[in-house]
């Protein structure tokens, strides 16, 4: 009932008389005063759920499509090592002492390009990087740089190579491996180190597993930085790329005191030959000193 003054709903308590079949009017005004609570607007009480089903699906179906995206990125990973080990077979099948002419005969590769070749490739025919190239519409530089790679992760990685068509890594992970390991000479400490970066592999990206690589490999031999250095110098050089609307780059990699010294002279050629009114950008008379 709802008190009279305040016109509260109440909720009342009735005490009886045990000896007398009637009720004390007095007692049965006592009670205990409860708000009622006003009900929610209809609007409001339809709107939530909707609103929660609605992210609730966008949720599930986003999970979803990472799954579709997993399992493809997966199913890619075993694609490339089925595609390494079908590269590294291939180049088995072109031994260079069966397909090259020797040094000094007519037409024989000459020692600088010989000297140029990686040396996994030693033993592989010139000839298989442009069949390479021409079968899987790749430049020449392209399909050495992958040729290279499958012979490492076939012969000197397995582990990797194994990881790879099992989903556990990427191609480009399988790439930084195969980068920064052949670095250790000893197949028995490179397949340590290898075993212990696969087992620490965890959700690195790949620039945190070159970093992790690059610090088990000196660990292991200290000298293989040296060895990094010196087969790096050997592939300083400069290159020529055409570019779009009549321009090109052109590339040059050299050690990196040289370079640093390049640039700077660049930079004090192209502040010397600034004039008033000269339009031209600190970069563009950088390149007008360059020619």
């Amino acid at each position: 009932m709802r008190d009279p003054d305040t016109g509260v709903l109440v909720e009342l308590e009735v005490f009886a008389d045990p000896s007398l079949d009637v009720v004390d009017p007095d007692l049965a005004l006592l009670g205990r005063a409860f708000p009622q609570a006003e009900p929610a607007p209809a609007d409001d009480a339809v709107a939530e759920p909707d609103e929660f089903g609605t992210l609730a699906r966008l949720l599930d179906d986003g999970a979803s499509e990472l799954d579709r995206a997993e399992h493809a990125h997966r199913a890619a990973g075993r694609a490339a090592a089925g595609r390494f080990r079908a590269l590294a077979a291939f180049a088995r099948c072109r031994p260079a002492g069966s397909f090259d002419r020797m040094p000094g005969e007519r037409g024989a590769a000459s020692a600088a390009s010989r000297a140029a070749r990686p040396a996994v490739l030693t033993n592989v025919s010139e000839w298989a990087v442009d069949e390479v190239a021409v079968r899987l519409r790749l430049t020449a530089h392209a399909a050495q740089a992958l040729l290279e790679q499958a012979v490492i992760l076939d012969e000197q990685l397995p582990a990797t190579l194994a990881a790879l068509e099992a989903g556990r890594l990427g191609e480009r992970h399988a790439a930084v491996l195969a980068d920064l390991l052949p670095l250790l000479a000893d197949p028995a400490v490179r397949a340590a180190v290898e075993a212990g970066l696969l087992a620490r592999l965890g959700s690195k990206t790949p620039p945190q597993l070159r970093e992790a690589a690059r610090r088990a490999v000196l660990r292991a031999d200290p000298n293989a930085a040296l060895r990094r250095a010196a087969a790096a110098l050997r592939e300083r050089g400069v290159w020529l790329h055409p570019g779009q609307d009549c321009m090109a780059t052109l590339a040059a990699v050299l050690p990196a005191p040289v370079a640093r010294a390049c640039h700077a002279a660049l930079e004090q050629y192209a502040a010397a030959c600034a004039v008033a009114g000269d339009e031209r950008t600190q970069q563009a008379r950088m390149a007008d000193c360059l020619t």
